[in-house]
C-alpha cells in the first residue's frame, strides 16, 4: 500500500529520525547525544560500559552495578561481543580466579581472533602464573597483529625467556614471526650471561657481505666491558667461524676487507666531522681534517705476553701524515703500549714499531688509528695497509 499526504511525511520522518540517530550513534557512540538518542544500541552500550569500566579500574575500584547491568545488556544483544568476556575475566581474576578468568579471556579471543586486549590479558595472565611458553605464544600473536609495536613487546618477551622450554619456544617463535628475533636478541644481549641462551635460538646462514646483525656487537661489548676477553673473542669466533690468528699473528683483517664478522675484533670506524676512515684496495683509505682528536679506526685484540712487531706501508697523497698514529693499549686500564705516528721517512714507504705485552694486568688489547690536532689543521689524505703484526719473541 502507498503512503499518502500527512501518513507519508509522518514516515518520512520517522526514518529521517532514524537514519540521524543511527549516523549520531555511528560517528560517535561514546558521545552524550548518543546516549540520549539510543542508550541501549550495543555501540553505546559498549563505549558507555567500558569507559566506565576503565574510570574504576583507574581509581582502584570494581565496576558499578549498573555497569555490570550495561554489560550484561551488551551480551545479550551481541552475543559474539568480547567485551562482556574480558569483564568478567578481570573480575575474575581479581577475585583469585585465575582458572576462570583464563577461560574468559580464551573465550574472547575465540569470538575476535584479533581483539588486542584479549591476547594482551591472556599474556599477562599466564606470564604472571609462570605459563611462560603459553605468554611467549600470545606475545608473539600481539606482535604479528600489531608489527609497529615489535620493539616494545621485545623487552616482555626477553623477560620471560629463561624458563625451561622456554629456548625451543623463542626459536618457534622465530620462525613464524621472524620480525621479532633482533629486536629480542638486541635486548637479551645487554646481559653477557645470555650469550649461551642467545646463540642457541639465533638463526644461521647470514651472508658473508651482508652487515652482522646489531645484537652480536652488544653483547661482545658487554662482555668485553665485563673483562670477559677470552670468553668474548670465543663468542665471537663462534659466531663468524673465524679466528684472529688466520688474519696475521693475533690481527683480524689485516687488510681491511669488508666483511660480515662484528666489531669488537673486527674493525669498526669513525666517521665523523673530524675525518673517515674507509677500507679500498686492500688497504685503509683516510682523510683527516684536522680540526678535533678522532679514533678514525680500531680493533681489540687478544694477545699472549710477549714481544711483537706491527709494519705497513703508507701512502701519502697530501698533508702531514704526523697527525695520525697508531697506539695499541692494554686492557682494562689503556696502559699504552705503542704509539706509532704514520710517519714514513721520504713521504711514503713503510712505517714499524715494536711493543711489549706484559704478563700481567693486560687480558686484551686495543689498537686504534688515532688523528691528533696539530697547530695549523690541514687536511691529510693518504692510504695505509695491509698491516702486519708478528710476534717477535716470548
Amino acid at each position: 500500500m502507498r503512503l499518502r499526504g500527512p501518513a507519508a511525511l509522518l514516515a518520512g520522518a520517522i526514518l529521517a529520525l532514524m537514519l540521524l540517530r543511527m549516523t549520531i550513534v555511528r560517528a560517535d557512540p561514546e558521545s552524550r547525544r548518543a546516549q540520549l538518542l539510543w542508550a541501549h544500541h550495543p555501540s553505546v552500550l559498549t563505549a558507555a560500559s567500558m569507559r566506565e569500566v576503565g574510570l574504576a579500574a583507574a581509581a582502584g575500584a570494581s565496576p558499578s552495578s549498573a555497569t555490570l547491568h550495561k554489560i550484561g545488556e551488551l551480551a545479550l544483544q551481541e552475543p559474539l561481543a568480547v567485551q562482556p568476556f574480558l569483564v568478567e575475566g578481570a573480575l575474575a581474576e581479581k577475585a583469585g580466579k585465575v582458572d576462570r578468568a583464563g577461560l574468559l579471556y580464551r573465550e574472547a579471543r575465540r569470538r575476535d581472533p584479533r581483539s588486542l586486549a584479549a591476547h594482551y590479558l591472556l599474556t599477562d595472565l599466564y606470564l604472571r602464573t609462570g605459563q611462560t611458553e603459553n605468554g611467549i605464544r600470545e606475545l608473539a600473536e600481539l606482535s604479528r597483529l600489531v608489527p609497529a609495536a615489535t620493539d616494545q613487546l621485545a623487552p616482555a618477551i626477553a623477560k620471560f625467556s629463561h624458563g625451561p622450554g622456554a629456548a625451543d619456544q623463542l626459536r618457534s617463535m622465530f620462525h613464524s614471526n621472524p620480525q621479532l628475533e633482533q629486536p629480542v636478541l638486541w635486548v637479551l644481549a645487554q646481559d653477557p650471561s645470555n650469550a649461551g641462551l642467545i646463540l642457541s635460538v639465533a638463526s644461521t646462514g647470514e651472508s658473508r657481505s651482508a652487515p652482522p646483525p646489531a645484537w652480536q656487537e652488544r653483547l661482545l661489548d658487554a662482555m668485553v666491558s665485563q673483562g670477559q676477553y677470552s670468553q668474548a673473542f670465543a663468542t665471537w669466533s663462534r659466531i663468524t667461524g673465524s679466528s684472529s690468528s688466520s688474519g696475521g699473528g693475533g690481527l683480524f683483517n689485516p687488510s681491511f676487507r669488508k666483511i660480515s664478522a662484528p666489531p669488537p675484533f673486527n674493525w669498526s670506524y669513525g666517521a665523523t666531522e673530524a675525518g673517515v676512515a674507509e677500507a679500498a684496495k686492500g688497504g685503509l683509505g683516510i682523510l683527516f681534517y684536522g680540526r678535533e682528536n678522532a679514533v678514525l679506526a680500531q680493533e681489540t685484540l687478544v694477545l699472549p705476553p710477549g714481544a711483537y712487531q706491527l709494519t705497513m706501508p703508507v701512502t701519502v697523497n697530501s698533508g702531514d701524515p704526523r697527525s695520525l698514529a697508531w697506539s695499541i693499549y692494554c686492557l682494562p686500564g689503556k696502559t699504552k703500549l705503542l704509539n706509532l705516528p704514520l710517519a714514513p721517512k721520504s713521504g711514503s714507504g713503510r712505517v714499524e714499531g715494536d711493543f711489549e705485552v706484559p704478563a700481567q694486568g693486560c687480558g686484551a688489547q686495543q689498537i686504534e688509528l688515532d688523528g691528533m690536532i696539530e697547530d695549523s689543521p690541514a687536511t691529510v689524505d693518504l692510504r695505509i695497509g695491509p698491516l702486519t703484526l708478528q710476534r717477535t719473541s716470548g
